[in-house]
């Protein structure tokens, strides 16, 4: 339990590190520190699940806070944008904890309501078909909120500034996961890897949705970019976790 209220309450400090970072090397632009901060503190993305499996990590506990990451995210969210930069941006706190509540609330819970009325028979569909159907739904949705960002951007070296900052937030979330699970007494390999993935991965498609739904278009810029790097620096993180394992099995084959 203490490992799954970890995993809920670190992916928010990452956010307040992000906007701190936002701040150092975007003083005076409000747009883009505002996209860091959505950017780190939208729910856990939920791919964190198969990179978590993938590198033998705790599934139970990466399926239960992905879930309890998804649920409380309505509500926090708009404290936390409200607390770090409520009184520099006027934001509608009501219109935007209902839209995340039918966007992201109602839809796990139709879900997980699903899944148990027809006892996970739906797998196999989710698995096939629905598994290419709603890949290309996501792929069609980030095209479509992507176009709208593109007048944002301005192709010189201001893009390779906001890329850079962006590597660095988005390393900061893994560094942010690997620390915190020696927070808690009783320190896991298995949660270890969990907690890197579930801080470190964020549902980016529903913060840039959220972002343009709710906000000027420049706040979606960074959570835009960051897309580039999620999968790759998992599977970065996946080949340090992996050559850590065999350094430890060498380690214990010498003595």
């Amino acid at each position: 339990m203490a490992y799954l209220v970890d995993a809920a309450i670190h992916p928010r400090c990452n956010a307040a590190i992000a906007y701190l970072i936002g701040i150092i090397f975007y003083p005076d632009n409000e747009s883009i520190r505002l996209g860091f901060l959505i950017g780190a503190a939208i729910p856990i993305g939920v791919t964190s699940l198969i990179w978590s499996s993938m590198n033998g990590g705790d599934v139970p506990l990466s399926m239960s806070a992905v879930t309890l990451d998804t649920l409380i995210s309505p509500l926090l969210l708009p404290l936390f944008i409200a607390i770090v930069v409520g009184k520099m941006i006027q934001i509608d706190m009501n219109h935007l904890l209902i839209g995340l509540f039918w966007m992201v609330t109602v839809p796990s819970l139709l879900g997980m309501l699903l899944h148990d009325y027809t006892k996970g028979t739906l797998d196999r569909y989710v698995r096939s078909i629905g598994g290419v159907t709603s890949k290309f739904a996501l792929f069609l949705v980030i095209y479509i909120n992507a176009s709208a960002i593109a007048p944002e951007i301005n192709w010189d070296y201001s893009v390779v500034k906001l890329l850079l900052v962006i590597l660095i937030v988005s390393v900061s979330g893994y560094v942010l996961g690997y620390f915190s699970s020696y927070i808690l007494k009783g320190h896991h390999p298995d949660r270890m890897v969990t907690m890197i993935y579930s801080v470190g991965m964020r549902n980016n498609s529903l913060g840039l949705v959220l972002a343009l739904t709710y906000f000027p278009p420049a706040v979606a810029l960074p959570i835009t970019l960051s897309m580039l790097y999620q999968q790759p620096l998992a599977a970065v993180v996946s080949q340090l976790l992996n050559r850590a394992k065999r350094k430890k099995r060498l380690e214990s084959v010498e003595t």
